[in-house]
């Protein structure tokens, strides 16, 4: 019998938005005893306008779906186009082999960040396709004066904020701000809900002459009023002062079903991008390099997606994730962050899968009084940079109960232990199918009912299915 434990959607739409549309989807399958399963398997996946309704609205069968330590990715609409407009809840219901798996998965509109109806392939100086009410302004830098709003040379957010303003008082739109240098001394207010605010790439860039604490873009609802759909997109994100931007590049506080995609951020002093209070939103393909505090930075936010992002350089950890349950962080890039490459605290039923790790200044993963995580498949190389060998790949410190830890390559000779479970207050973890090489120490297990099966060898047919970690 097999079961799935860990059903996770982890990836967005492609940049491309026009209908018909594809959905990265990944999940997770295990035997009864929670092993994960190897194998090729038919996979059926149907999509429904409710929880109980009994007829599909899209469905597809996928026939060879690689099941690798339990893991499967695949792309929905690739046997059948979805057709559909993504702007509601869908529930996903997955049939392997026959069996349904349930319950079915609500679907919510966070992931859908491109919808066909906000843009259709928007590249570099395009004019934009806007949301909703069709309405669509422009910003220009001066020389330049074609634009609806033109920005001087300092105090550039007077004129953005106009914009915006004029937006939110319309019920939404789109703002596409044109290649230029905009130097600000205050922080870029997103004003009203449905607004999407783009730029022409790296060529876009936001300076902040502040070095006081104010955000450079800056989104916050209420409590209970949460700001909501909103799109930072294409835009480079720094500091002109020698100390960096007092606050953080893009902040959300408050903000759900919102998206942060292909942005840069540089130089800022608290985190380059946080979620403080946020749900549903996805970060999506950006580049967070030369901060002088932590990269991405999730605090109190449930339920985000952060993927494929390039975390590198900066003063503390590269991902830092707190008080936050229920997040997917997938395919991103931490290397030679001055601390942790991942850090994780107080937080239960994140899903970390295809990350790649190095050279970070202390461990690789760092994980603290967290429950129920799954960890898997994640490449972590060659850290404790700062000190030879006092440093983890994979650090488990206090009360962290009942995670699965699985199929990572953790390896490098100036890490102390390749995974290192430090504290008998953390129990019941599955730490299994690990590659464990070239550490000082490849494994130390000092928590209580730890399922590791022991060391193993390394993988083949034959032996795949052992449990064991190698090295």
């Amino acid at each position: 019998m097999r079961r799935i434990i860990i059903p996770v959607l982890i990836a967005s739409l492609s940049l491309s938005a026009a209908i018909p549309q594809t959905i990265s989807y990944q999940g997770k399958l295990t035997t009864p005893d929670g092993i994960g399963i190897n194998d090729t398997l038919e996979m059926k996946f149907l999509l429904f306008d409710s929880e109980s309704s009994a007829d599909s609205i899209w469905g597809e069968t996928q026939p060879n779906v690689p099941v690798v330590h339990g893991l499967f990715d695949v792309e929905l609409g690739a046997v059948n186009p979805i057709d559909l407009p993504f702007d509601t809840t869908y529930w996903l219901l997955i049939v392997v082999e026959g069996t349904e798996l349930i319950p079915r998965i609500n679907l919510t509109s966070s992931p859908y960040a491109y919808r066909a109806a906000i843009a259709d392939s928007l590249t570099a100086e395009m004019s934009v396709v806007c949301p909703g009410n069709g309405v669509a302004l422009t910003i220009s830098a001066s020389p330049d004066s074609t634009g609806d709003f033109v920005c001087g040379s300092s105090s550039a957010q007077i004129q953005i904020n106009a914009a915006i303003d004029s937006l939110a008082s319309l019920g939404g739109g789109e703002l596409y701000i044109k290649s230029g240098d905009y130097r600000t001394n205050g922080a870029v207010v997103v004003s009203g809900d449905n607004i999407a605010i783009r730029g022409a790439g790296r060529a876009t860039k936001i300076f902040s002459d502040f070095a006081i604490d104010v955000h450079i873009i800056h989104v916050e609802g209420i409590p209970g009023d949460n700001r909501r759909g909103i799109t930072i997109s294409n835009l480079f994100v720094s500091s002109t002062s020698s100390t960096g931007c007092g606050g953080s590049g893009i902040y959300f506080k408050y903000v759900e079903k919102s998206v942060i995609d292909r942005c840069w951020a540089e130089d800022c002093n608290e985190d380059a991008i946080l979620l403080h209070s946020s749900s549903d939103n996805t970060i999506l393909n950006c580049r967070v390099d030369g901060n002088y505090a932590r990269g991405i930075r999730l605090f109190e936010s449930p339920g985000n997606a952060l993927i494929g992002n390039t975390v590198n350089g900066n003063g503390g950890s590269g991902i830092y994730i707190e008080n936050s349950d229920r997040n997917i962080v997938n395919s991103n890039t931490c290397r030679d962050n001055y601390n942790n490459g991942i850090l994780l605290i107080d937080s239960q039923n994140n899903v970390f899968n295809g990350n790649y790790i190095e050279a970070n200044g202390t461990h690789g993963f760092y994980i603290y009084q967290s429950m129920y995580n799954s960890i898997t498949g994640n490449m972590v190389y060659n850290n404790s940079n700062r000190t030879y060998q006092f440093y983890n790949g994979l650090h488990l410190a206090y009360e962290c109960d009942r995670n699965v830890i699985t199929g990572n390559q953790i390896i490098g000779a100036g890490q102390k232990y390749g995974i290192n479970i430090d504290d008998d207050t953390c129990t019941e973890n599955i730490i299994q199918n690990n590659e464990l090489y070239w550490n000082d120490v490849p494994y130390r297990d000092n928590g209580t009912d730890t399922n590791d099966w022991g060391p193993g060898f390394p993988p083949s047919s034959s032996n795949i299915d052992d449990g064991g970690n190698y090295w």
